[in-house]
């Protein structure tokens, strides 16, 4: 007796990059490459404007240094990946805003 998968929705589907047809450039993915990062640096600016000292002026500062190098390190890598794709989905959408 063979039992019947009744949860599909739990199967892992993988993804290949010949898989992908587009990138998302919808919604808030229209304005911004990296929403989340866009939102980590309002928030450290945020914590900079409530608490405006040295030491969160210092933060506010290393995170936006450290949160550039990141989003470039993940540009070269997509692009690599990507291709020509990527390239067309950089010339239409922004990095951050």
């Amino acid at each position: 007796m063979t039992r019947k998968d009744t949860t599909p929705f739990l199967r892992k589907q993988v993804l290949t990059a010949t898989s992908l047809q587009s990138f998302i450039s919808y919604n808030h993915m229209a304005y911004s490459r990296n929403p989340i990062f866009l939102g980590m640096l309002f928030s450290v600016f945020g914590l900079f404007l409530v608490l405006p000292n040295l030491i969160t002026f210092f933060v506010s500062c290393c995170s936006y240094i450290v949160i550039q190098i990141q989003i470039r390190l993940e540009e070269e890598f997509l692009g690599r990946q990507h291709g020509e794709a990527y390239t067309r989905y950089k010339e239409r959408v922004r990095r951050l805003i």
